[in-house]
């Protein structure tokens, strides 16, 4: 896998709190809205997806390998894809590179 910089480790639903995402102790992501009951299933699949970001992630890098070199547009679209995961250090602050 690619040098990357998100936590390391199992991403996964913390089952005591179903809409937290953790890895090991450190907490991820709170899913949680903190509105009112009617988009705990929207919000859970929110978790869902972010507890399955690292596996994905991987598998758009072995998939890059898989037509690097092709000009296809797959090959362009995971490019873009993966400019979503960088960040970049600009005035002491995190700011994330927006697609065209």
């Amino acid at each position: 896998m690619k040098s990357t910089k998100h936590t390391k480790g199992i991403w996964e639903i913390n089952p005591k709190a179903m809409l937290h995402v953790r890895c090991g102790s450190q907490t991820i992501a709170n899913c949680s809205s903190g509105q009112s009951s009617d988009r705990e299933e929207e919000e859970s699949a929110n978790a869902k997806l972010i507890s399955a970001a690292p596996e994905l992630l991987e598998l758009v890098f072995q998939f890059q390998v898989t037509v690097k070199g092709t000009n296809s547009p797959i090959e362009k679209q995971i490019e873009l894809v993966l400019q979503k995961t960088r960040t970049h250090e600009k005035d002491n602050k995190r700011t994330y590179r927006t697609l065209k």
